[in-house]
């Protein structure tokens, strides 16, 4: 259903990848000021300010879910931050905001596979640390074999494999920096390091170490 909601009254979605692995990183669940002290800082949703007013308002509605008369945002956080900042200094201008507001009766499958056709195989604007946390956190949780949770999402298995495989291997060395997905993909993808990873388990110590060091300087470092 197609509304105008005052944006005031949404409510930022506690699950978005985006900033999960930081606001999330002590196990307690986010406030919203928190949820949104951590987006309006961030350099998409600056630029996504300029545009949103160069507009005036945004093109395509916030997909908003209804729960119990909670208006959750589930597609649209940044651009919800965006208006926040806006609302600051012109507070009436900026009250409303169009939203689609999805039925109560959706389920939280139908929403991981919506999300992830906007997400994962669509815009792809989720970072692929992103995109694994998300889908990390759903098989947690659905305990969905591999297969079926890429079917939901429209990825391959193998793809799904391997984003969990890596996001597991952060997880077990506590090195969940988003900014150091591409050296632990590398060195988990690469055939070459496999081969000593088979016969000499300590070289994963090695290498945490000196990921987590800077003794490795980029990502294309790890294949030499």
């Amino acid at each position: 259903e197609e509304k105008t909601l005052n944006q005031s009254e949404l409510l930022f979605y506690e699950e978005n990848p985006r900033i999960y692995s930081i606001i999330n990183s002590d196990g307690e669940a986010p406030s919203q000021e928190r949820i949104e002290e951590i987006l309006t800082t961030m350099d998409h949703v600056k630029q996504l300010r300029v545009s949103i007013e160069q507009n005036g308002g945004i093109i395509d509605p916030l997909i908003v879910l209804n729960r119990k008369g909670r208006y959750i945002v589930l597609e649209g956080n940044s651009r919800l931050a965006a208006y926040r900042i806006l609302a600051r200094k012109e507070p009436t201008k900026w009250k409303v905001v169009k939203c689609s507001v999805l039925s109560e009766n959706i389920s939280d499958d139908d929403i991981f596979t919506l999300l992830g056709q906007y997400h994962l195989i669509g815009r792809k604007d989720w970072s692929k640390f992103e995109q694994a946390a998300y889908l990390f956190r759903k098989k947690n949780s659905s305990k969905l074999v591999n297969d079926i949770l890429a079917k939901s999402v429209g990825l391959s298995t193998g793809t799904v494999e391997q984003y969990l495989r890596v996001y597991t291997f952060m997880c077990d060395n506590n090195d969940l920096r988003a900014d150091k997905w591409s050296y632990y993909d590398e060195f988990l993808k690469n055939r070459g390091i496999k081969k000593y990873r088979d016969t000499t388990p300590k070289i994963d110590e090695t290498f945490v170490s000196q990921v987590k060091s800077g003794a490795i300087k980029q990502a294309v470092d790890v294949r030499d």
